[in-house]
Parts: structure tokens; sequence; C-alpha cells
């Protein structure tokens, strides 16, 4: 069951929810039909958690669903928020970690890559760093290039046919066409063993904005459009080189240390189409639109065409960069151009808004002098 967004909230009329199928649909929503992130916040308004366990629950469930790892300090980061909700997320995340550390990956290779002169093979898996579909994500050491024990992330691939392998490969391609510092480098590709493909990466320090969002963090807007006219030119450098990413989401783009945003996981990618090139522009000016409003964006494929699953909410009258940029992002979800002319777009609402924060100030200042002026004048003539 699919609700739209706040059908399933009775915040307006101060009666708490009472059925958790409820809550199940709307957090279930915001991730398929929204992209967005369940947030204690969006709920805690409406539920106790001592007066509706049950509800209480189910969003805390889904919340720690919606991230891949990390659950324990997620759960620190809520309960500092909101202090009623702290026993039963800890107590959820608590249970994410257990069956976290409780995966058995007895099936996978302690080492791949190339045989080095000393005998063993390039990577040495170090730990576990992630899963997602199909697929593992190990921490691992680079042998060959570096001391550090946990520079690299090894993606192994469960291949279901002979193909599979060629679709690693090419994904691979994919990721390793972009070479931006928004991107991730490329190490190697290969058969780890019968079964078992692996692509090498490069260790991105940061988080993915699933988790960034789910600890309810927050983009200033400034940031959050610089951030996303970089990442704009990343995959506009992926589109000339003939692919596109296919799969532009919060779980797919990591925010790292330096607060830059870096793109990850071509595995559903393929040729950079018109409609491919338009569908990545869209879902970015949708990502945008999840950071600065923290509010769900519905985004639907329909022959080719991208359209919106209910009408957005009129956005208020305002001058702010928050504004200008939602304005933007709206309008290229509505009808996607190419990338850079997205990223110029957001660029621009950025020197605009600075443009006005300074003749504002200006202003301002001009006004003050005046005053004294008059005051100084005043007094004088007296």
């Amino acid at each position: 069951m699919a609700v739209s967004m706040g059908s399933a909230l009775s915040s307006t009329t101060g009666q708490p929810i009472d059925h958790a199928d409820v809550l199940r649909a709307d957090c279930l929503a915001l991730g398929l039909l929204y992209g967005a992130v369940p947030q204690i916040r969006r709920y805690a308004a409406v539920i106790d958690p001592g007066r509706h366990p049950a509800e209480a629950l189910e969003v805390a469930h889904q919340v720690m669903c919606a991230v891949p790892y990390a659950h324990r300090q997620i759960a620190a980061a809520i309960g500092a928020r909101h202090p009623s909700w702290s026993a039963l997320v800890e107590a959820v995340a608590n249970t994410a970690a257990a069956l976290e550390s409780g995966r058995h990956f007895a099936e996978l290779p302690s080492e791949v890559g190339q045989p080095l002169p000393c005998g063993r093979l390039r990577f040495e898996i170090r730990g576990y760093l992630g899963s997602g579909g199909s697929a593992d994500v190990m921490i691992a050491r680079d042998r060959l290039l570096t001391a550090k024990l946990d520079a690299v992330a090894i993606k192994f691939s469960r291949l279901a046919d002979t193909s599979g392998y060629a679709r690693l490969r090419e994904e691979a391609e994919r990721s390793a066409s972009a070479r931006h510092a928004c991107a991730v480098s490329v190490l190697d590709v290969g058969l780890a063993s019968a079964g078992i493909g692996y692509i090498a990466f490069e260790r991105v320090r940061g988080t993915p904005l699933t988790m960034h969002l789910a600890a309810e963090s927050e983009f200033t807007p400034e940031h959050a459009c610089c951030a996303v006219a970089e990442l704009a030119d990343a995959i506009a450098q992926v589109h000339a080189q003939g692919f596109a990413h296919g799969d532009i989401t919060l779980a797919n783009t990591l925010l790292d240390d330096d607060g830059r945003l870096r793109i990850v996981d071509f595995g559903v990618g393929g040729p950079a189409t018109q409609d491919a090139r338009e569908w990545d522009c869209a879902c970015l000016a949708a990502l945008l639109e999840v950071l600065l409003v923290g509010c769900a964006v519905p985004l639907a494929s329909k022959h080719g065409k991208i359209e919106e699953t209910r009408d957005a909410e009129r956005l208020p009258r305002s001058l702010t960069l928050r504004a200008y940029a939602v304005r933007i992002s709206r309008r290229t979800r509505h009808a996607p151009g190419d990338m850079r002319s997205y990223a110029r777009d957001l660029r621009q609402a950025v020197e605009r808004t600075r443009m006005m924060r300074l003749a504002l100030v200006v202003l301002t200042a001009l006004a003050v002098i005046a005053t004294v002026g008059l005051l100084l004048g005043s007094a004088s003539t007296a």
C-alpha cells in the first residue's frame, strides 16, 4: 500500500496515529515514491512512544532499515534530538547491529587481486562495510599502493550466470569514466571465485545521505547547492563519456569528510541516451530538493518521460537561496535538461543571493550613516 505525503498523518487534527500498518505504508512511500528517508521528527508530534509503543516501534524499525550500517551512531544522534525516543531507538539499533555483525562471509575470500612478488594477492580483506541487493562491501588493504589497513572498499557481487561478470566489468567501466573529485576511483575488477566477482574502489571517508538525513543532520542551502552543482559536473562528465548513472539516490550519494558529495554504484546504468541523461538530471534535482526542504519528492517514469505523482506544494514567495534553488529543482524535474545547465543555474542562484545579501548590508550601512548624519545635523543646529 502506498500513501501520498501526509495522508497517513493526522497532526492537523491533533489526534495520534493508531495503526502501525498506516505508518509502515507512509515510511515505505517516503523511500519508494519520494526518494526521502523516514525521520523521527516526521512523527514525533503525533506519536508518544510511551502511549503508542507499536506505532513508535514501527517508525524506529523503518528508520533503521533506511540506513545500511552504523545503526548505534544514528540512534545516538536521534536520541540527543528526541530524548523520549532514545531507549526505543537504541534497542532497535542494537538489534540491527547484532544482525549486521552476525552476517556470514565464509564464502568470500580473504584476499583478491593480482599476485604480488611476495606471493600474496594485492587486496587483503580487513572487515565489513555494508550490504545492498546481491552485493557486500568489505574494507580492504591495498598491499601494492599503501600501508593503510582500510584504504580500499571491495564490492563483492554474486554472479547469477555467465553474463554476470560482463555486467560487472561494464559497471566498473562506467564508474571509471568519471575522473572527477566527486567520483570514486576504480582500482581493479575481477573474479574472486566461481560465482563471485569484485570491484575494488578507493574507500570514501564519509556517510551515505540516507544516514545523514536519518540522523536529522541538515545542509545549509549554500552548501547543498554548491555540492550538488559540483556533483552535476561529475555526472555531466560521465554523460560525455557515453554512460548514464541511472540510479542517483540518497543511498548512492556519499557526503565525505570534506563536505563534498561523491557518487557511487553505477550497477544499473547504461548508455547515455537522451532519456537516460534527463532521468539522471531529474533525480539529482529531486535529491537537492530533499536536502533543502526535507519533503517527499515524487518521481515517476512513464513512456520515457518524467512526471510527478502528485501536485507540489506552492512555495512561499521568498528571495532566499532555499526558495530559488527549490524552484530551479522543481522546474528541472518537470522539464529536465542537461547537467551542466542545471549546475550553472544553481551557481547563479548562489551568486545572486550573495549579491543580494551584500546589497542589503550596503543599504543598511548607508541608512545608518544617513541617520547618524541627520542626528548630528539636528544636534549642531540646536
